[in-house]
């Protein structure tokens, strides 16, 4: 009998122990679910076992984890958002600010001036003014259509030689007034390249003008295609200002405005870059940039070979 009591009183302890344990986790876990849903930052509940409870404690640290890293992803993309609102109203706002004070000056004071020259020189501004504004509507609107889902590339073998030679044609005259010079080299025998050729041709534009832009008088711009191991390498170099080290990670960011030396910040968008990586992207191919100061910069990135 006495064994019998001792024994009823050794279960109930050991039960009373259990469950007092299976309560304290369950109260852990509860406490943490709570300050989750009220918007805590949330510690992982410490699993411990591999039972029911340990199981439930595990999928809360997980879906816990996958929560907070979509919403530090928001909170980034919010701010993301944000900072290109911005910068798209300090880049609107420049140009028509000038084009507000020419134009009124030319209402208000038209009459008044009689000399040729100011007024050309007031109708210039307001044309440079309206062409900056242009530029960067096109390429606000070009880029928001390449990040568009629905943006497909419309690839095919194409020959770089004759894509290459058609930016001649583009730029080698303007290049004169510049005291700038372009060239061009292909290798020999290269094969033909998996490419949708007019987005290739806007991304080799916007590294070439960025190259006009930041070289120095009398130097060269230098566009190649050569082979490589993994497709067709093409490079864009300048000998102009060249980059910072600390500027050089952000080039690729929408209004990089790093300091570039001569570079003419009122002419450009700060969208060319981006429109260059995006288009890459599309191509499933990595854009690289070296750059030294008061050397020059240079673009390169690898192309693949149609089959």
């Amino acid at each position: 009998m006495i064994f019998l009591v001792l024994s009823f009183l050794v279960t109930g302890a050991i039960g009373a122990l259990l469950f007092s344990g299976l309560t304290r986790r369950l109260n852990v876990l509860a406490a943490s679910v709570d300050s989750f849903a009220e918007g805590n930052r949330v510690e992982l509940v410490p699993v411990g076992s591999s039972d029911e409870i340990g199981r439930l404690a595990r999928a809360f640290n997980s879906m816990a984890e996958t929560i907070t890293a979509n919403v530090r992803a928001l909170e980034f993309s919010d701010q993301h958002r944000r900072k290109f609102i911005a910068n798209i109203v300090h880049d609107l706002r420049g140009p028509l600010t000038s084009i507000y004070g020419f134009s009124e000056t030319l209402v208000t004071r038209g009459d008044s001036i009689k000399e040729k020259k100011v007024r050309a020189k007031i109708e210039s501004a307001i044309h440079r003014n309206v062409c900056i504004l242009k530029r960067l509507i096109e390429d606000l609107f070009e880029l928001s259509k390449l990040e568009t889902p629905e943006q497909s590339l419309q690839v095919g073998a194409h020959n770089l030689e004759d894509l290459f030679e058609d930016l001649r044609l583009k730029y080698e005259l303007n290049l004169e007034d510049d005291n700038l010079f372009l060239k061009i080299s292909v290798d020999e025998n290269l094969p033909a390249v998996a490419i949708d050729p007019n987005l290739l041709e806007r991304a080799l534009s916007n590294l070439l003008e960025n190259a006009f832009r930041s070289a120095l008088p009398g130097t060269t711009v230098y566009l190649t295609a050569s082979s490589s191991e993994k497709g067709v390498r093409v490079t864009v170099r300048d000998e102009g200002s060249g980059i910072s080290a600390e500027d050089l990670p952000y080039v690729f960011e929408r209004f990089f405005s790093g300091d570039r030396g001569r570079m003419k910040k009122d002419e450009r968008s700060g969208l060319g870059l981006a429109i260059v990586k995006q288009i890459m992207d599309l191509h499933g191919v990595e854009v690289k940039v070296w750059s030294e100061v008061q050397r020059g910069t240079c673009f390169e990135f690898v192309l693949p070979v149609a089959f």
